[in-house]
């Protein structure tokens, strides 16, 4: 389920439309979800939350819900962390670069080394590590790649509330803990109106729900309001946290690519001498 069709779900248990248990159970079926389907990806989150408004114990409770997260498909902007043109374009930069030095290893450097050795010719070390240890270097730039990669998807799902905390991924050790301490607190806020007020919660935005829910203040504005708050402040970390690590992906290419170069050009500059 996506947010969109959470947000559905939401208006068949307001208050205001005086459905029927059975309307209700007929229009929130697959056929009528699936028009809400197209152009959002799925969320472990939203189907969460969904599963929850539906099996509430009483009427009252679901309504209580609906009225809270009638309001998360506006307030979640699931299409703003984009990371995917600028990983494709360093993709393409890095089978380039692939591609050009398996070339020249396999087909200009033992045409290089045949006719130096008929002239007797010694070209400098550099020129020997770069033949020898040239796949240091893809190794390094590739490490870095499916480190900045990996990353971009696991962010993107996080900022863009694709998993939920308890969704655990193989790749949540390159996960800031920044980052992570943001995501934990969004999930709670959004739990708020099913779980309530933690223990020992340290998260301010929950205190302050609790407080406003106290003294009887309906928290469905302020609760969406929140939410939108804090996954902005999520998305923006997050993407400052890619563009460091692209940043650093980059200026290692840009080092790698000009050391190649210069030691690709040494035999032509050499082969100019002797000739």
């Amino acid at each position: 389920m996506n947010w969109n069709q959470l947000g559905y779900l939401c208006r068949l248990f307001l208050p205001s439309s005086n459905l029927t248990s059975a309307q209700k159970a007929q229009l929130s079926s697959a056929r009528h979800l699936r028009i809400y389907k197209c152009g959002q990806p799925d969320s472990s989150l939203a189907t969460q939350l969904s599963a929850h408004i539906i099996n509430s114990s009483t009427e009252h409770e679901q309504q209580k819900l609906a009225l809270c997260y009638e309001q998360l498909p506006s307030t979640i902007d699931y299409r703003g962390f984009e990371y995917k043109n600028k990983v494709s374009y360093l993709a393409v930069v890095f089978a380039i670069f692939i591609a050009i030095n398996v070339i020249y290893q396999l087909y200009v450097i033992p045409t290089f080394v045949a006719v130096f050795n008929d002239y007797q010719v010694q070209l400098n070390s550099s020129f020997s590590y770069v033949t020898q240890f040239w796949y240091v270097f893809v190794l390094l730039l590739g490490c870095l790649f499916i480190t900045t990669w990996l990353s971009a998807i696991r962010l993107s799902q996080i900022s863009n509330l694709l998993k939920a905390y308890n969704s655990p991924s193989i790749f949540d050790f390159i996960t800031p803990q920044k980052i992570k301490r943001q995501h934990i607190a969004l999930i709670a806020i959004l739990e708020f109106p099913i779980k309530g007020l933690k223990e020992n919660s340290d998260i301010p935005e929950l205190d302050h729900l609790h407080s406003c829910q106290l003294h009887g203040l309906d928290i469905s504005k302020e609760f969406a309001f929140l939410v939108k708050q804090k996954a902005l402040e999520l998305k923006q970390d997050a993407n400052a946290h890619l563009n460091k690590l692209i940043s650093v992906l980059t200026i290692v290419m840009v080092l790698v690519i000009a050391l190649f170069l210069k030691d690709a050009y040494q035999p032509i500059f050499a082969l100019g001498e002797i000739l």
